[in-house]
């Protein structure tokens, strides 16, 4: 059987909820600006029936072109990273900078892969590193290939890594932070056992990781992505040219100055996202900057340093063409006022239920609004106005409705074709979704699992 193609599936989605949009009833809830969180909030009891406005063949087949427009920062700051990408290899300085690591790690390159994942998931507990894991993919897919593993395992440690600490969220501001101030509890309930989730997860996602990756080095046939492999090595670790000194692996002065510019970009990255708060365009700057630079110390061309952006960008025209048609499946949700009415629905059918039914089912509820909204402050402030009075009937502690809210957004953004993040990072390693869901829904029920076990011991 034929699998249907990434683009094929989204729209098959968009089509579905135009759909639903003709069927369930439209409503809202009333607004009111929260002063303390700084946005929007839900009004418990105060969803009301408005005029419908289904979704039809033109809402469909404009859905694409509004989600362009709708992520048009983030689609442009996948584009402009991805043509200086391009610059930096075309330098010779990753492909010559990845063998000299290749020859000092010897056999030590199992540690690279739990280490790694180790450090992404501090970032996602602590800060929600999510969106900012977009650049490090350009360096982890070249390294794990060329350690003989695959480009699923170079996603696996960065994204595996970040969404498990994301999934564990402990002090993350975006979405325990937010959770929790509209929830009316402090930060620091609940943080024993959302420690315990995290440590959890995060030993397990390694483990799953690790034993995909030996499987892969062992038999490459065992690869999902076995088909592939000679393309993407030919893709990712053989794109210099043939007569040029840096195809001959020669680790020149001129690749470790530009490896060190790019490491320092990306140390001060971090450091501008957290304390500057700086963001997509300024990031942006930042890599347009370093790969002018990068040129510049490689005496390129000026035609061939535009030639090799434009490579670069059209590389990840893919990722930048899917962010846009995900969107559209929110858009359409959202014009045919639909999100309120199933968030009501599912409220009133867990009013009824017993305390660990609640738990299960508000889990289940959680999973399918986090599918709908993969924005993690954004979920907080649609559901837990509703979601943390409801669970005072059960006797549930509010900072266990804001770990099931958590655990289940942080567990779908593992595998939904709506998070542009996920959609990006496959596309930049030439992974189908498909390919992926087959790879890691083991994993994200296992995840599940593990945060509904904690939290029904500790009611």
């Amino acid at each position: 059987m034929r699998v249907p193609h990434t683009f094929s599936i989204i729209f098959g989605l968009i089509v579905i909820f135009a759909v639903l949009t003709w069927v369930l009833p439209a409503g809202q809830f009333d607004t009111a600006f929260d002063e303390g969180v700084g946005r929007e909030l839900v009004i418990p009891g105060s969803y009301h029936i408005v005029d419908s406005n289904p979704q039809g063949f033109m809402s469909v087949f404009t859905a694409f072109a509004k989600g362009i427009i709708d992520s048009a920062e983030i689609i442009a700051f996948v584009l402009i990273v991805g043509g200086a990408y391009g610059v930096i290899l075309k330098t010779g300085a990753i492909d010559s900078g990845l063998r000299q690591a290749i020859r000092r790690l010897g056999k030590s390159d199992k540690l690279v892969i739990p280490i790694l994942m180790v450090l992404f998931s501090i970032g996602g507990t602590t800060t929600g590193m999510y969106e900012e894991t977009l650049p490090f993919y350009l360096m982890m897919i070249p390294l794990m290939i060329a350690l003989r593993y695959d480009a699923i395992v170079g996603v696996s440690v960065i994204f595996i890594g970040a969404g498990a600490g994301v999934l564990g969220s402990t002090v993350n501001p975006f979405a325990t932070g937010i959770a929790s101030a509209i929830a009316g509890v402090d930060l620091a309930d609940g943080l024993n056992h959302r420690l315990v989730i995290y440590v959890l997860v995060t030993t397990v996602s390694i483990l799953y990781v690790m034993r995909y990756a030996a499987k892969v080095k062992k038999d490459p046939s065992k690869s999902i992505v076995a088909d592939s492999l000679e393309e993407h090595r030919e893709h990712f670790l053989n794109q210099q040219d043939d007569e040029s000194e840096s195809s001959q692996g020669e680790f020149l002065a001129s690749h470790k100055i530009i490896l060190l510019m790019f490491a320092s970009m990306i140390g001060f990255m971090i450091y501008s996202i957290i304390v500057l708060g700086w963001w997509m365009q300024e990031i942006t700057m930042l890599f347009l900057v370093v790969a002018m630079l990068s040129g510049i110390v490689s005496r390129m061309k000026d035609e061939v340093f535009w030639n090799a952006f434009i490579t670069g960008a059209q590389d990840l025209l893919s990722a930048a063409l899917v962010i846009g048609l995900a969107r559209g499946i929110v858009l359409i949700a959202q014009d045919g006022v639909i999100m309120d009415t199933i968030l009501n629905g599912t409220a009133e059918f867990l009013s009824g239920l017993s305390t660990y039914a609640f738990i299960v089912l508000n889990q289940a509820v959680q999973l399918g609004i986090a599918f709908l909204v993969p924005s993690s402050s954004g979920h907080a402030a649609l559901t837990m106005t509703i979601m943390a009075p409801l669970g005072d009937l059960f006797d549930v502690p509010r900072s266990l409705i804001v770990t099931v809210y958590q655990s289940a957004s942080g567990a779908v953004n593992l595998i939904t074709p709506t998070s542009g993040v996920l959609i990006a990072a496959l596309a930049m390693a030439r992974v189908s979704w498909i390919n992926w869901v087959r790879f890691i829904y083991p994993l994200v029920l296992i995840n599940i699992t593990i945060a509904l076990v904690v939290v029904m011991f500790a009611l």
